[in-house]
């Protein structure tokens, strides 16, 4: 982990990308990170402005250190089922199953740094929700309850690479973790395979201060940390 220590302990700076000569950076197009995705390309650059949002709806400021580039985090996959070790039990119809719940390890970041992920069902015959930053706090929920995905909603689209209807999260250092709630939904029988892939991009972040923090108009993009409490 870098030697800076974690961005929660460092004070905010007065960036030159922000309060320079000139006025600072003026805000790119966006386009390409908030509709379409036909490939999976990182979705911030060098230099941006990114705004980041907790769970409590406070937020904070950071640009991605012009000195460094993105980091593509290659495909992983979470195997929640297999033959000889942890079989997923068949759907009842008429019971409440109990989900298999996991916790993807890999998603942390270093010290200063924050990852973007996308994640879907790398398979089929399972459905599942994403908790963070603890279980019982659902990421994607319909206003009142959890959202339970699958291949047809998620990993079909990333097949097609339409990876702007891929479920995304963001982690920030270790102070996020990612939790996923796993049933099957093979009623007839017991399923011996079921896997679940993300990948993504990390980056190097300055905390940085900003003049109007409630209008800032050179924010890129906004990342929230799990669920609002």
């Amino acid at each position: 982990m870098s030697a800076r220590g974690s961005l929660l302990k460092q004070e905010a700076v007065e960036h030159p990308l922000i309060y320079g000569d000139f006025g600072g950076r003026v805000r790119k197009p966006i386009d390409y990170v908030r509709h379409y995705m036909p490939e999976m390309r990182c979705s911030l650059e060098s230099g941006d402005l990114i705004m980041v949002t907790d769970q409590n709806g406070g937020v904070t400021f950071y640009i991605i250190d012009p000195r460094t580039k993105p980091i593509y985090m290659p495909k992983r996959n979470l195997v929640m089922a297999t033959k000889w070790a942890s079989a997923m039990p068949a759907l009842v119809g008429n019971q409440i199953p109990t989900a298999a719940q996991f916790e993807l390890t890999e998603m942390g970041m270093s010290y200063g740094e924050i990852g973007i992920w996308k994640i879907y069902a790398d398979t089929g015959g399972f459905q599942f929700t994403i908790d963070q930053p603890s279980f019982s706090n659902p990421v994607f929920t319909d206003g009142t309850r959890s959202i339970w995905m699958d291949f047809m909603n998620t990993g079909a689209h990333a097949k097609k690479a339409d990876w702007g209807r891929v479920p995304e999260l963001a982690t920030f250092e270790q102070e996020t973790p990612v939790f996923i709630n796993a049933i099957s939904s093979n009623m007839n029988q017991t399923s011996f395979f079921g896997s679940i892939a993300y990948e993504g991009y990390r980056y190097k972040l300055i905390k940085t201060l900003v003049p109007d923090p409630s209008d800032e108009p050179r924010v890129v993009q906004t990342f929230q940390l799990g669920a609002l409490k």
